[in-house]
């Protein structure tokens, strides 16, 4: 509970930096960049510990398992790197506070996935833990007026990143039950995932905007919220209750309108 309170806090002030940071970077530029921060960060990581991941390979290559490892890391960090070009792209609008609670969709989604689509077996999600995150969404919801006059496309792609940060953390699931190496699957995850991202975003001629001034919000957005807090939201779901971790997430968009 402490990790997922750990990153709460960081990701409060996700939202405020990316938005006041449009200027100097956009949401495409910051995706790349968190994309290339995370493949580089977690390649030396892998090489100071080169012969302790050497050996967790071996052995999910002597248990059969090292394709499906690697398949589930590849679509967890894709999944990532895309919800994040998807929420940046949200919050950078005019209509940012409301993209930023039906981004918090999320957390309701997140163990549907886990449980009734990729079939988690150690995960539960009865219909009454369902209504406890509903009715904590529709809490934050009523509490920061979030009414919505017009869906905007801003707003359908706030709830489409929601959909697909569930299938990431979901896929994370996955990939811990075969190697419980939180760092491990980030190695594998970024160094796959994000040429693919980059290709993906000169196939759709996204607009790249970046300065030099835009430093100080990569360190944030792309090192302490992109690493940090997905480690430490990563492992307190991966060691505890998907529902009631899940549920911590809905101080965020709280916290985030305050600051």
């Amino acid at each position: 509970i402490f990790l997922a309170f750990v990153a709460v806090f960081v990701w409060s002030g996700s939202a405020a930096v990316a938005y006041h940071g449009e200027s100097d970077i956009n949401y495409a530029a910051l995706t790349i960049c968190i994309g290339i921060r995370g493949a580089f960060s977690f390649s030396i990581i892998g090489l100071i510990f080169s012969t302790s991941i050497e050996q967790e390979v071996n052995e999910l290559q002597s248990e059969n398992n090292l394709k499906q490892f690697l398949l589930y890391c590849f679509c967890s960090c894709f999944c990532l790197l895309l919800y994040q070009l998807l929420y940046l792209y949200a919050i950078q609008s005019p209509v940012s506070v409301q993209a930023n609670i039906i981004n918090y969709l999320w957390p309701l989604f997140t163990p549907i996935v886990a449980v009734y689509i990729l079939k988690i077996p150690s995960r539960k999600f009865t219909i009454y833990e369902f209504g406890a995150l509903l009715i904590a969404f529709l809490g934050c919801y009523i509490v920061l007026d979030g009414s919505i006059n017009t869906i905007t496309k801003y707003h359908i792609a706030s709830f489409t990143g929601a959909i697909v940060s569930a299938f990431y953390l979901a896929f994370f699931l996955k990939a811990s039950q075969l190697r419980e190496n939180v760092i491990l699957v980030f190695i594998v995850g970024y160094i796959t995932s994000t040429p693919i991202i980059i290709i993906f975003v000169y196939i759709l001629s996204l607009p790249l905007i970046i300065t030099f001034e835009a430093v100080p919000y990569v360190v944030y957005l792309g090192v302490i919220s992109s690493t940090i807090a997905h480690i430490s939201w990563n492992t307190a779901l991966r060691d505890g209750d998907t529902v009631t971790i899940s549920s911590i997430a809905y101080l965020t968009p709280l916290l985030s309108t305050i600051i």
